[in-house]
């Protein structure tokens, strides 16, 4: 049968069936090749699988075993380094025991009638009287009045004959026009008083910032609120009390009355400068108050905001017979941001330029009759009317809201001698007192470098600073310790570079901090405006506090990363672990800076490097000073918050190996790392013989400045 079906298929016939079963017996032999397949990939598969087991299982193993020695070793390791901590700790205390017995005897010949910032108390009571003294000149018009009533003798048939003309006498003498003037300048030299007494309280809370009392800090940023906030009230009275006797304070030939306090004569960078327009005179012909407000001595204009317009806008209310008005003022001190909520992050930051423009409705100008002067009088303390500008809308008024440009004014200013120049444009921000924030509103152009003087277009007429991004240093592009002796080091810190620097050159950006024991002073850069900071040793949050306000700030939260997201920051714990092992060894190894801990996305992990030779102390003369490109004179330390090896990476490599180098292991910390390399003798000697009061300022210093999470 099949050799006739075989003949049927030559001769091109197919038996009955036959196609199928051929089909049938393809396909059976294609399922038997790809079984065959498939046990055979199977076998192999499972033979690689077993062998790739066994070797995963050894390395887990392996890995298991060492987790295991390196438990060990560090546990052991931190038994063997509580006994060296304890003998640190000791010799910590005895000289910061003397330090303070030092520092009291110091503070001696310092001591001033201002309050003390410890307590609340004297505080209290010292704001309480200087407001009851300036509210009781503010009120020393006698009411009551006695009229005698004389006529002549041609009246003596209906008056009395005793009564020949009419007197109007008072009890008690008024306050003469000469005590009144000393008055202002009393309160404006207590209103001095008052901001050297918050200078004070600042420096009391940076204290308790370095003792890590946060408790104490906040109790004092609560004085610092209420000193502010009075001193601000205080120069409200001062306007109550000027406004009120305008005919004893307007000079005749100028409508402006200027202040500065301390006055020119005294200090070149005034804490107050104070102006108000009087509106005593009408100007015919010329520049009246309408056309521009120039407080001249105090450097303030205000001008319409383009020279097509020759009048200030009409919302100023500034016509000829109104009572309308323009107080200006310009603070070296910032009274607002200690009101910033704790915990929530800050965009921007205010330099020491507080701009405090408001519009004023005077009271009724004194009525002269003949040589008589008539003067309303209250029978409560008078105060000040604000007028908001730009002027909210009337409900229910059928007049369109102004447009800004209807609005806009010029202001022109000049930039304090303590903030440093570092843009060619500056940003003008103002306080928003809902959200205790600094909001940019406007941009300041550089007019005249010679005056320092800054121009900005503005509709709002509130309290205006100068502001920075908080976040304008940071990443830093690099940072490094150098020792110098076994009490002094010095810091460098170097930040970010910007599109629109005044000064390109990167010493401008370069901070150099010399930090000897636990006080620090300023090196570089050698800014004039920096001169009282490159002068005067203070402690490390006061110089960083300082330095923030004249335009150098390395103060951040880490709240305040939320406009740097590019940025994160490592956890309290590695910080203040890596700090103080930094400060321990910083008065004879250099420390610097690793590229490569920007690109860390371990919160528990930075990256940093050592050197590897270590600063003689006994070789007096000796600059020790490693150069941070040469690779060879470092080593890269990976520090974790639980311990610390030498790695791998180096400053050229585009990916940093974090492996330890051969023959290392990881250790607890930067001690026992070293004690690993040097020998437990050598380091245990370097430690004890390290100043403590200089890793106080060190470990301070390095806290405030944060270069783990932002270098």
């Amino acid at each position: 049968k099949v050799t006739v079906s075989v003949l049927y298929w030559r001769k091109g016939r197919m038996p009955k069936g036959g196609k199928a079963a051929a089909e049938k017996a393809k396909l059976e032999a294609a399922l038997k090749a790809a079984s065959d397949d498939a046990r055979r990939l199977y076998t192999t598969h499972e033979k690689e699988r077993k062998h790739m087991e066994t070797a995963d299982r050894a390395a887990l193993d392996a890995e298991q075993f060492e987790r295991l020695r390196e438990r060990e070793r560090l546990r052991g390791e931190r038994d063997a380094y509580v006994e060296v901590e304890e003998d640190l700790k000791y010799l910590a205390t005895l000289a910061q025991t003397e330090a303070k017995k030092h520092s009291t005897w110091g503070a001696i010949d310092r001591n001033s009638w201002l309050p003390d910032v410890h307590d609340a108390g004297q505080i209290a009571a010292f704001l309480e009287g200087w407001a009851e003294e300036q509210e009781y000149a503010l009120g020393m018009m006698d009411r009551e009045t006695v009229v005698h009533l004389k006529v002549s003798a041609s009246q003596q048939g209906e008056r009395n004959a005793h009564i020949d003309n009419v007197v109007l006498q008072r009890l008690d003498t008024p306050p003469t026009a000469v005590y009144r003037k000393r008055r202002v300048e009393e309160d404006l030299g207590m209103a001095v008083k008052a901001v050297r007494l918050a200078e004070d309280i600042w420096r009391a809370a940076d204290e308790a910032a370095m003792a890590g009392d946060q408790s104490a800090v906040e109790t004092h940023r609560a004085h610092l609120r209420d000193v502010y906030a009075a001193t601000r009230a205080a120069l409200d009275r001062i306007t109550c009390l000027i406004v009120h006797n305008v005919d004893v304070f307007a000079d005749p030939e100028d409508d402006f009355l200027v202040r500065t306090a301390p006055p020119a004569n005294e200090s070149s960078n005034p804490l107050i400068k104070y102006g108000i327009c009087l509106r005593t005179t009408e100007k015919r012909g010329g520049m009246g108050v309408g056309s521009q407000l120039m407080y001249q001595n105090i450097a303030i204009f205000i001008e319409p905001k383009d020279s097509s317009s020759v009048r200030l806008p009409r919302a100023l209310g500034l016509t000829t017979n109104s009572l309308a008005t323009v107080r200006a003022m310009q603070l070296a001190f910032d009274p607002c941001s200690v009101q910033c909520k704790p915990g929530e992050g800050q965009r921007f930051i205010a330099l020491d330029c507080i701009l405090v423009l408001e519009s004023l409705t005077l009271p009724e100008r004194v009525k002269k009759t003949g040589d008589w002067g008539l003067r309303t009088e209250l029978t409560t303390p008078p105060t000040i009317q604000r007028n908001d500008y730009p002027p909210h809308s009337k409900k229910g008024s059928d007049k369109p809201d102004l447009q800004p440009d209807e609005l806009m004014m010029k202001v022109t200013f000049e930039l304090p001698k303590n903030v440093v120049i570092r843009q060619n444009n500056l940003k003008i921000g103002k306080w928003n007192r809902n959200t205790r924030q600094w909001e940019h509103t406007a941009v300041a152009t550089l007019t005249q470098e010679s005056l320092r003087r800054f121009t900005f277009l503005t509709t709002d007429l509130t309290t205006l600073a100068v502001i920075q991004d908080k976040g304008h240093e940071v990443p830093y592009e690099s940072w490094r310790i150098n020792p110098v002796a076994d009490d002094e080091v010095v810091v460098h810190l170097l930040g970010r570079l910007h599109d629109d620097q005044h000064n390109t050159d990167p010493a401008a950006r370069e901070i150099q901090i010399v930090v000897r024991d636990d006080q620090c002073k300023l090196v570089a850069p050698a800014d004039a405006e920096l001169a009282h900071l490159r002068g005067a040793w203070l402690p490390p949050p006061t110089l960083m506090r300082l330095l923030a306000r004249a335009g150098y700030n390395f103060l951040l939260d880490d709240a305040d990363g939320f406009t740097m997201p590019h940025v994160l920051t490592k956890s309290r714990a590695l910080e203040q672990k890596g700090y103080r092992d930094v400060a321990l060894f910083a008065s004879r190894f250099a420390v610097a800076s690793s590229r490569h801990n920007k690109a860390g996305e371990d919160k528990d992990m930075a990256l940093f490097r050592l050197s590897k030779k270590s600063r003689d102390p006994d070789d007096f003369d000796a600059h020790f000073e490693p150069s941070p490109t040469d690779e060879a004179q470092w080593h890269s330390v990976r520090y974790e918050t639980s311990r610390c090896v030498l790695a791998q990476f180096r400053e050229a490599d585009d990916d940093a190996v974090l492996s330890p180098i051969d023959g290392h292991e990881t250790h607890l910390n930067l001690y026992t790392c070293l004690a690993a390399e040097l020998g437990e003798e050598t380091v245990n000697r370097i430690a004890k013989d390290s100043n403590p009061l200089l890793q106080q300022g060190i470990y301070s210093l390095l806290s405030l400045a944060r270069p783990f999470s932002w270098g």
